[in-house]
């Protein structure tokens, strides 16, 4: 399962698009505001018609357009996650797969 950004309509009837999302495997991770979900879900789920997905970058326009600011605020964070410069600190991170109580790893910063 990868996870993707979904925009629930204005209008979507929440609990049942909750339902609909579990019934098919997968689960709701996070939640920005009234609109804005993290889902799991599993490949080749197709959406209802009540939700917009992104597995990747959301456009910006998309993101201007919602009425919702804690869902403009995720939408900004999914779209951090997604950036190249957040890929390469990712990449380049200090003691990369290593448990924090494994000796000689340092915290960053």
């Amino acid at each position: 399962m990868a996870p993707q950004l979904v925009i629930l309509a204005a209008d979507a009837a929440r609990e049942d698009l909750h339902a609909h999302i579990v019934a098919t495997g997968g689960r709701v991770s996070q939640a920005y505001g009234s609109r804005v979900w993290i889902v799991d879900v599993p490949e080749g789920t197709e959406l209802p018609d009540d939700l917009e997905g992104y597995p990747g970058r959301v456009p910006d326009d998309v993101g201007a357009a919602l009425d919702d600011e804690t869902g403009r605020l995720g939408i900004s964070a999914w779209n951090v996650r997604h950036s190249a410069s957040f890929a390469a600190t990712r990449a380049n991170r200090v003691g990369e797969g290593r448990s924090w109580g494994d000796e000689g790893v340092e915290p960053e910063g």
